[in-house]
């Protein structure tokens, strides 16, 4: 059985000329050593002191390079799972985006509606404000024939009856067109409050897409990570 004088390996080829594990030359044995001079002997054993330092020294490097590995390892894997993460986080903040611009574009459909409704409505108000200032002026030009009438009153009572039946259809006229305006008005206010409302939201709706844009690009950020598979020889 052969053994190496500086890792300790053991083989048993007997006929092994270097060691398998760190190379030594297993010539260079004792037997062989003590028939050479002592200078020799000398610069033999120097070599084989220096090898052992050497091995030790290649230990404890394999070593702290195994460990630098692990870590490496466990600081890489630490990294995939940070980025898997972001990922995650990114695919969700998507996805709220997405929900988000979808209520938007509901919202603003809604206050287009609205909008639309609203000059409908403004245009009926118009409609009636003219059709109630037509009124009043031919309720004033009736007024001025009612007293035209009743400077005629003492001829005859039933032309005061027909011209005052011909008021009170016109004022009961204005009275319902009357009603009719007040009700558009009261629509006209809801409407209005309620775009308000719609164009607050839209407001809010706006604000939480910049937060979730702006959130989405810090994700997107690949942390940087170093390099630790290059060591120095």
């Amino acid at each position: 059985m052969v053994e190496c004088p500086v890792c300790q390996s053991k083989s048993l080829d007997n006929q092994l000329k270097f060691c398998t594990t760190c190379g030594w030359n297993l010539t260079a044995n004792s037997d062989t050593l003590g028939q050479a001079p002592e200078p020799s002997i000398q610069k033999e054993n120097l070599k084989l002191s220096w090898a052992k330092q050497m091995w030790q020294r290649f230990q404890f490097q394999q070593k702290e390079f195994q460990q630098l590995r692990q870590q490496a390892k466990s600081s890489l894997n630490q990294l995939q799972s940070q980025l898997e993460q972001a990922n995650l986080e990114k695919k969700l903040l998507e996805t709220q985006l997405s929900t988000i611009g979808f209520k938007l574009e509901k919202k603003e459909q809604q206050n287009r509606q609205l909008q639309s409704e609203l000059q409908e409505i403004n245009r009926e108000r118009q409609e009636l404000q003219l059709q109630l200032s037509f009124t009043q002026l031919q309720l004033q030009k009736e007024e001025q024939k009612n007293l035209q009438l009743q400077s005629q009153l003492q001829q005859t009572n039933e032309d005061k009856n027909t011209q005052n039946k011909s008021i009170l259809e016109l004022q009961s006229q204005i009275t319902q067109m009357q009603l009719q305006l007040d009700s558009s008005v009261n629509n006209y206010h809801k409407l209005q409050s309620e775009l308000q409302k719609n164009q607050e939201q839209i407001a809010s709706y706006e604000q939480a897409i910049t937060e979730l844009q702006a959130h989405s690009q810090i994700s997107e950020s690949p942390p940087k990570r170093k390099n630790y598979w290059q060591l120095s020889e």
